[in-house]
């Protein structure tokens, strides 16, 4: 058993920055325990501005660490002090134990909450933090994403009204597509309002979302933590709707992407898009699986068009054919043609429709580039790395199968353009230029479009 006073301070000096509380709350679990025996309280009468400030305190060994993290610029100076001097008595290895408190103020007074945690405590000093969400929506899966994700978004209130003023996702576990994913849905959630003695106070606090893509026949998952107490239940309103009935009729198109199931359309879901002062294009990739459950993701798609294609998800008729013993999902990729009016034709590629049959109205096929002719990178004195490098490229190839742009792609997870050195980039960016492509075509006819490759350098290549 040891007792452990936090800080840096000497007790005479901790009086000019805060004071020690008598504390009689006790956090529990299996091996280890902790007992409150003394709070750090920030000097009231330097709290004039209301707000709130979050204090992690993180188990190393046998001692508890605080760590001060959203708190506002003007409370931080009093609040850092006050969080040192916890007075604690512990048992047991406390590695990997955390448990959050929240100093609220309301510019009269403080009062501290014990904030999100799962662990069972026992007395009654501090009051349980209760974020009664109103409205919360899960994310969508991000375009073209297929891997596992971890995000922790932090999330800010507006102080009257509880709705989301803004959600920023930590730089570290979390891909830049999926981030997105996470602002666009946080940005949509409403909590009720916290108050402290009947005084709303802003709050921000930390969400933890994880993207378990599907495995072993299991489906696809979205899952999202929010900091509220043990025994209350937080109803998420699910973006992927449940299976529908399906006509009795054949489908009219049957598509394979890849080396899914066969994707059997008996019904498209017509893009109802706004008209604009041009025409545009928006690409997407939907999977489905046999209970008829879809997913729909935009890729190259502008931004206000991104709601009328999500609300065209709803309007598909399609399930997934099964390719072989346990296949559940199926994918394809398409794009909508968006006139100036708003109307709006769907092409697809012309490899992925299984057959030939009829095209449905509205319908038209395409090829993207295909490589005919790549010319090696020249290294001239650049080494040859030991470990295999890739550099991503985005290349637009012109009607005529000669790129005609190299730009350097933006790799997930990957800081540097293209996902490699500075100099492999501009050799990977002057080989391809020179490549000739057996350009893309619509119904046929050669047009200018848009591919991604990779050039490679070391491990043998």
């Amino acid at each position: 058993m040891s007792i452990l006073l936090m800080g840096l301070w000497s007790p005479s000096q901790a009086a000019d920055r805060a004071d020690v509380v008598p504390g009689e709350m006790v956090l529990t679990g299996e091996g280890w325990k902790i007992e409150v025996l003394g709070r750090g309280m920030p000097l009231i009468e330097n709290l004039t501005t209301g707000g709130a400030c979050r204090v992690k305190f993180v188990g190393k060994g046998t001692t508890v660490v605080p760590q001060v993290k959203e708190c506002p610029d003007e409370l931080r100076d009093e609040v850092v002090p006050a969080s040192k001097y916890w007075l604690f008595e512990t048992q047991g290895d406390l590695t990997r134990i955390e448990f959050d408190v929240w100093y609220l103020v309301d510019g009269r007074g403080v009062t501290t909450h014990l904030g999100p945690t799962s662990l069972e405590v026992t007395g009654d000093e501090l009051t349980r933090l209760e974020l009664e969400p109103r409205k919360a929506t899960l994310p969508m899966w991000p375009a073209g994403q297929t891997l596992a994700a971890r995000c922790v978004a932090t999330v800010a209130l507006d102080r009257n009204t509880g709705e989301v003023s803004s959600v920023v996702v930590a730089d570290t576990g979390c891909p830049s597509g999926y981030a997105g994913a996470v602002v666009e849905a946080g940005r949509s959630w409403s909590f009720a309002p916290i108050t402290v003695n009947g005084v709303a106070v802003p709050l921000a606090f930390e969400a933890t979302i994880r993207f378990s893509p599907p495995s072993d026949g299991a489906p696809a998952t979205i899952d999202v933590t929010l900091p509220i107490p043990p025994g209350k239940q937080v109803a998420f309103e699910d973006t992927m709707p449940e299976a529908r009935h399906l006509p009795n009729t054949p489908p009219k198109l049957k598509l394979r992407h890849k080396n899914y199931a066969d994707v059997l359309v008996h019904e498209i879901g017509r893009l109802e898009a706004p008209p604009s002062s041009s025409a545009r294009e928006c690409d997407f990739l939907m999977q489905v699986n046999t209970g008829g459950r879809t997913w729909l993701w935009p890729e190259r798609c502008p931004t206000d068009l991104q709601p009328a294609l999500a609300a065209s998800r709803q309007k598909w008729s399609i399930v997934a054919g099964r390719a072989g013993a346990g296949e559940l999902y199926a994918r394809f990729r398409g794009t909508w043609e968006v006139a100036a009016d708003g109307s709006a034709v769907l092409r697809l590629p012309v490899k992925d429709i299984v057959g030939s049959p009829e095209l449905p109205e509205g319908v038209r096929t395409f090829s993207a580039p295909e490589t005919v002719t790549m010319v090696p990178p020249k290294m001239g004195r650049t080494p040859i790395p030991e470990e295999p490098i890739a550099c991503t490229l985005d290349v637009t190839v012109s009607a005529r199968g000669r790129a005609a742009s190299v730009m350097p792609a933006v790799v997930t997870g990957q800081e540097l353009p293209g996902g490699c050195p500075s100099e492999y980039l501009a050799l990977a960016v002057k080989s391809a230029s020179h490549w000739v492509w057996r350009p893309a075509t619509v119904d046929g006819e050669r047009f200018e479009a848009h591919t991604t490759v990779q050039v490679k350098f070391g491990g043998g290549l």
